[in-house]
């Protein structure tokens, strides 16, 4: 494949109007099943979203360390990274198709700057991906691809990242985001309880994803003991900087599936321009 076949994969696309972008919070892989207001959510708002071009999907479930990866893979297998679940849960299946072209272009289009990505032939699509995209796009008629987390990275570099891709915004790509801002599996609890600490971290969350202020949203650690406990894994808070970072000007921002259980929030987010 030639640099100007690659070229061609982003320039061929004609513009588009500028996608939304969204952060979900995706919770137990359970919610991907019918009749639960998670997958109804999903699928309502695949509904409202009209078909894009390709989806591009960075999963908190998809961890590398130094280097950040963007999968070439032509036919994605579904991954089941989870345990001991029901097993229709393994029945299931999302075929569609990946989009190799676009992301050796993407790796490309990216290759001047300080974000130098690596192709990764083989990753398919993990639950934080496929779960939630599956209520969505239901007839996998879309390809869909990945972009790895890369641990050992500042949070800075992922909330930049996601700047460097918007780009990517009128090329009719939609960029889902798939984690948990508020994500302890350590001390969740199903009786009722509610920790002051995760309710109070959340509701910092809000505030400042309203109130424009993602610097204070990449500098968590300013919030002490709330974010420490309820980022105690960062892998499912990092996939909301690069929303954040996708975002524009122009934006308007809608949260949804707010709730909270003991030490694990929904709350989700999309910024999209006026139509």
């Amino acid at each position: 494949m030639t640099v100007n076949h690659l070229f061609k994969q982003l320039s061929g696309l004609a513009n588009s109007p500028v996608m939304p972008v969204m952060f979900i919070g995706h919770g137990t892989p359970m919610n991907v099943l019918p009749n639960n207001p998670y997958h109804d959510s999903w699928r309502d708002l695949g509904a409202s979203l009209g078909k894009p071009q390709a989806i591009l999907c960075v999963s908190a479930h998809w961890t590398t360390r130094e280097q950040t990866q963007i999968a070439s893979t032509e036919t994605p297998k579904t991954i089941y990274d989870f345990y001991n679940f029901p097993a229709e849960m393994y029945q299931m299946d999302y075929p569609a198709k990946g989009a190799p072209e676009m992301a050796h272009a993407i790796a490309d289009e990216l290759m001047p700057t300080a974000f130098h990505l690596e192709l990764n032939n083989a990753y398919g699509l993990d639950h934080g991906t496929w779960c939630v995209i599956k209520p969505m796009f239901p007839d996998a008629d879309v390809p869909v691809f990945q972009l790895s987390i890369a641990m050992n990275r500042e949070p800075m570099y992922h909330y930049q990242l996601g700047q460097a891709l918007r780009f990517l915004r009128r090329k009719g790509v939609l960029i889902i985001s798939s984690g948990n801002i508020v994500h302890n599996l350590r001390t969740l609890r199903f009786d009722g309880h509610q920790y002051d600490w995760a309710l109070n971290f959340d509701e910092i969350s809000k505030e400042k994803i309203e109130s424009r202020d993602d610097e204070a949203l990449i500098n968590f650690d300013q919030f002490g003991s709330a974010a420490q406990l309820s980022i105690n894994s960062a892998e499912h808070y990092y996939p909301l900087l690069y929303t954040l970072g996708l975002r524009e000007d122009k934006d308007d921002t809608l949260q949804f599936n707010t709730d909270i259980t003991s030490s694990l929030s929904m709350r989700s987010v999309i910024f999209s321009q006026p139509v």
